[in-house]
């Protein structure tokens, strides 16, 4: 929708099913679009990509650091990756979620700063950090960074 003149692939593990269940989303409204039914950690491209949007996803893949692997393997360098994140505002909390795994759906437990730190570990330059959203226990963020050129 926001490059309708670009080549873009979009990869979902529920891609499918939102297709049979929304009415309101079918592939073919989006001719310039590839769908592609994958979760972050095994999905696959044969080219790399100047610029990669992943959108409340990160907090719900089953193994984090295969996710950013990943993500950052099919980025270009020089390319930008654009993720949205939800981070912890207060330590004990963080821990206290981390030790009782009550929200199948959210299994990781970070703050900013280790967020920050899968971008800058893995060979990319933080940009900016906006915050979306302010609230008690998470904070919503979308992150910037660029992948260094070797």
């Amino acid at each position: 929708m926001l490059y309708p003149s670009n080549t873009v692939q979009a990869f979902d593990p529920l891609i499918n099913t939102y297709e049979k269940d929304l009415a309101h989303f079918k592939k073919n409204m989006y001719p310039n679009c590839t769908f592609i039914e994958s979760d972050l950690e095994n999905f696959s491209s044969s080219t790399q990509h100047d610029f990669i949007f992943c959108m409340n996803a990160i907090n719900h893949v089953q193994d984090i650091n295969k996710a950013y692997t990943n993500l950052i393997a099919q980025l270009k360098p020089g390319g930008t990756l654009i993720i949205s994140i939800d981070a912890h505002n207060h330590t004990f909390f963080r821990k206290l979620f981390a030790a009782l795994p009550g929200d199948i759906l959210h299994p990781h437990q970070y703050n900013l700063n280790e967020y920050e730190h899968f971008l800058t570990s893995n060979g990319l330059q933080m940009q900016e950090t906006i915050l979306l959203k302010k609230e008690y226990f998470f904070n919503h963020y979308v992150q910037v960074a660029t992948k260094k050129i070797s």
